[in-house]
């Protein structure tokens, strides 16, 4: 079975929680809902004998879609002092994806705000194309197509669709940070980077 658990701080329970770590809570908390489903679709493929393969490897690559996906999610809405996975996580959210490539040219200052950028760029990609990670941010070539309420919230506008929601959270840790997100085409490459500190304030 798929473990998504995760390590939870000692705090004080009496303490009020603060936007930002509800978040972090409500994150672990769904993940932690869904890892025991996926993880039980997962081990019961590999139990089933027979049937359909074509159908059997449907429902694997889905299970497998799904689970990158949360694991990649939590490590942006609950991000610890650990950064050492944000690569193996995003590889796997990617091999998830079709025709899209991950060239790492290094480990990000502010791994959940520059890996959280790639999966905003990636999740725009109409086809595929090259993720660039390196300390700053990200860019993908063949430029995706931003929603303009995703480019509004990454600068701080109200967050009017769901597709923009994780840009809101982008943007809210970077202002935390006294830090901005930009966003550029360049040709037919398109560049999210973060100016700021790494650690929140």
């Amino acid at each position: 079975m798929t473990d998504l658990a995760v390590p939870v701080a000692h705090r004080d329970l009496a303490a009020p929680v603060a936007g930002r770590d509800l978040a972090a809570l409500v994150a672990m908390r769904l993940t932690h809902d869904l890892a025991g489903p996926l993880g039980a679709v997962s081990t019961g493929l590999d139990l089933l004998d027979g049937g359909d393969p074509e159908i059997r490897g449907l429902i694997a690559d889905g299970t497998a879609a799904a689970v990158a996906s949360l694991r990649l999610h939590r490590f942006i809405l609950a991000p610890t002092d650990d950064a050492a996975p944000a690569r193996g996580l995003l590889a796997a959210w990617i091999a998830t994806r079709d025709g899209v490539t991950l060239d790492w040219r290094a480990a990000p200052d502010a791994a959940d705000i520059v890996i959280g950028l790639a999966m905003t760029a990636v999740e725009a990609a109409r086809r595929g194309g090259v993720l660039v990670v390196d300390p700053a941010g990200v860019s993908f070539t063949v430029a995706p197509v931003l929603d303009e309420a995703v480019v509004a919230a990454l600068a701080g506008e109200p967050v009017t669709i769901a597709r923009a929601a994780l840009a809101g959270v982008l943007y809210a840790a970077a202002t935390r940070r006294g830090g901005t997100i930009a966003v550029r085409i360049d040709g037919d490459a398109l560049h999210l980077v973060y100016h700021g500190s790494a650690l929140p304030r």
